[in-house]
């Protein structure tokens, strides 16, 4: 994604996801998801938000942004989203994040690479707020030196490796 885009809520039936994500996506622009989209990846598949790139996923309450496996049945778990921005408007909020967390995030800083639903890099910039991160194969987070701008009422469940990890110096 090479300039601004806005997804948008256009499928009314909440059984029926509004995207499908067949290859990676980087984003390398702003990108903003509108309340009650619903996105499946295929697996192993990943959302980047590169440096230049910006991520504004705002959903509500009532209304949440679901990013999901278009194959949760056949146990198949996308990569999850990686986020390199520096951007502080990077936000996550209202949303789900679930069964991802498929393999490792590569290079990620330091030689370490996990897997994780969000995989927040060096340097990179997240508002994390009122997001259920469930069911992952790894993290639900992992953070390597990253920021959290804010981070409030998140719930993590039943995540394989643990719901948060960070530096111990990370935590505030």
């Amino acid at each position: 994604i090479n300039e601004d885009t806005t997804l948008e809520n256009h499928v009314d039936d909440p059984d029926i996801p509004d995207y499908l994500v067949v290859g990676d996506v980087g984003v390398n622009a702003e990108l903003t998801i509108q309340q009650g989209v619903i996105i499946h990846f295929q697996e192993d598949r990943q959302l980047k938000i590169n440096s230049d790139g910006a991520l504004l996923a705002v959903g509500e309450a009532s209304n949440k942004i679901i990013f999901t496996s278009d194959d949760v049945a056949g146990g198949r778990m996308w990569k999850g989203i990686q986020i390199v921005s520096t951007d502080a408007r990077n936000e996550i909020s209202n949303a789900e994040i679930n069964y991802a967390g498929n393999s490792e995030f590569g290079s990620f800083s330091n030689f370490v690479d996990v897997p994780a639903a969000i995989a927040l890099h060096s340097d990179g910039k997240l508002n994390l707020n009122n997001t259920d991160v469930k069911e992952s194969g790894g993290y639900g987070i992992y953070s390597r030196y990253g920021t959290f701008e804010s981070f409030a009422e998140n719930n993590f469940e039943n995540n394989a490796m643990a719901g948060i990890g960070l530096n111990a110096n990370e935590v505030h």
